[in-house]
């Protein structure tokens, strides 16, 4: 079984990390911002949850809009998600 994959790439001010799962039942872990962000699907099907509540099923392409200080994870529904967080960087955030 193959573990996902990301790329991150710092542009222009916007931050953008790719990921590629794989397979279908792999949970991208909960985890915390302290900015507003943006998830994009851009291939597969997947099951969010943003401060401890199911938000339903999001596919591809579609955006899932997650607040600063949110615990957030996503389960895919289906095999070969692809993902992309994006946000503006801050002056204080560094590469």
């Amino acid at each position: 079984m193959r573990a996902p994959t990301s790329d991150l790439v710092i542009y222009a001010g916007v931050f953008v990390k790719t990921w590629h799962v794989p397979h279908a039942g792999t949970v991208i872990e909960n985890h915390v911002h302290t900015w507003d962000h943006v998830t994009l699907i851009m291939s597969g099907i997947v099951r969010v949850f943003i401060g401890g509540k199911d938000q339903g099923t999001f596919m591809a392409p579609e955006t899932v809009k997650i607040a600063a200080n949110k615990q957030h994870y996503m389960t895919t529904l289906t095999d070969d998600v692809r993902l992309a967080c994006i946000h503006a960087v801050g002056e204080t955030e560094k590469e």
